[in-house]
């Protein structure tokens, strides 16, 4: 994993990003220029492409994986390299362009206040302004997944949730050792953390965000991929829901 000099930043954003490299520029430069002194923090998940040159370019710290690990693991590297470097908040966002930095400052500002342990960008709840509008229209295909995630999630957490598959979270630390110390490969992080973090105690908030277009590139998630999805989905929250609570400690244990 990459190794950080010393640093004055409490908060990092990281990004995880497979086969980014038509994007990840653009995303770089967007965070450096709206949240200077912030750290940036791109998880090359085994890109075969220029993912990792681009980043570095830009003016990203960069770890990447051997391999194409997943969505899961990625995002792990990314909180075990903030608990291992003292971070104290965190957020990550996809690598295609489509959160926005108001996004990001409004659920980074939820961790600042303390208003919650894990915040997380929801594409469905009421735009923060009407100078915001919600753009995010799923296909037909990947609303059915949507809406029953919605409602297991919300059953087995007994707390209501609109978006459970959303990309943009925030967090603190209690957090950041949570997940830095979980399971070492998840395939549905989103469901599953949202379920960890709730059984554990811990307070998760659902803030509005707004999508934009990707900048480049489309889904890997195609119709015949959603069916898969969907029950694999499913087991996992069933999965996260029968854990134990889990018991927060230190990243060195």
């Amino acid at each position: 994993m990459v190794t950080l000099g010393p640093h004055t930043s409490k908060t990092l954003i990281f990004i995880p990003a497979w086969n980014e490299e038509d994007a990840i520029t653009n995303v770089v430069h967007e965070l450096r220029q709206e949240f200077p002194g912030v750290d940036v923090l791109v998880i090359d998940d085994g890109s075969t492409d220029n993912t990792a040159e681009r980043a570095k370019a830009a003016g990203a710290l960069v770890a990447s994986h051997p391999s194409n690990l997943g969505i899961g693991p990625a995002r792990r590297t990314g909180y075990m390299f903030a608990a291992r470097e003292g971070y104290t908040r965190i957020a990550h966002c996809d690598a295609d362009g489509q959160h926005t930095p108001a996004g990001i400052r409004t659920v980074l500002a939820a961790i600042e206040k303390d208003e919650c342990d894990l915040a997380v960008g929801s594409r469905f709840l009421s735009p923060a302004s009407d100078d915001e509008p919600l753009v995010y229209v799923p296909s037909p295909m990947r609303n059915i997944g949507i809406i029953v995630f919605r409602r297991l999630v919300s059953s087995v957490t007994k707390q209501r949730f609109t978006d459970c598959t959303s990309g943009l979270y925030a967090a603190n630390l209690r957090v950041i050792l949570q997940f830095a110390n979980g399971p070492t490969n998840i395939d549905y992080p989103e469901l599953q953390n949202i379920v960890r973090t709730v059984r554990n105690g811990l307070r998760v908030r659902e803030y509005p965000t707004v999508m934009r277009e990707r900048i480049a590139g489309s889904s890997s998630i195609t119709p015949l991929k959603t069916f898969f999805y969907v029950f694999n989905g499913i087991v996992s929250i069933y999965a996260a829901a029968l854990r134990q609570r889990e018991e927060i400690r230190t990243i060195d244990g």
